[in-house]
């Protein structure tokens, strides 16, 4: 697994290549969570157009840092979800929490305006 975070019109957007697994999910956290203290971002966006495979600690990694954007009242997205996870995400429920159906692009068009949440 390979991942890059960046700073764009202060969203945090992070874009993971690879597998997603119990393997790689514990340095992924640890990473994601002290970008998020530290800039404490109102829009968080994960890129999955890169990731092949996604299990269940996966999963697990999205909820806590959904959790953890909400608690501060931040959005998060997930964008670029290749079918078949897209539809672990789907079948795992996340996507009444997260918004996987909009694109990068659309998110950071509507940071740039200001606003905080992309209508579906």
């Amino acid at each position: 697994m390979h991942f890059v975070m960046e700073s764009i019109q202060g969203a945090l957007v992070l874009r993971v290549d690879g597998e997603i697994d119990l393997k790689e999910s514990d340095e992924l956290r640890d990473q994601i969570d002290r970008r998020l203290e530290k800039e404490r971002p109102s829009i968080f966006v994960v890129d999955l157009k890169g990731t092949t495979f996604i299990d269940s600690s996966g999963i697990g990694l999205l909820l806590g840092r959904y959790k953890r954007i909400n608690g501060w009242g931040g959005k998060m997205y997930i964008v670029g979800a290749r079918p078949p996870v897209e539809r672990l995400l789907r079948i795992s429920g996340i996507t009444r929490l997260i918004p996987i159906d909009v694109s990068e692009k659309d998110v950071l068009r509507v940071v740039k305006r200001g606003a905080n949440h992309v209508k579906r």
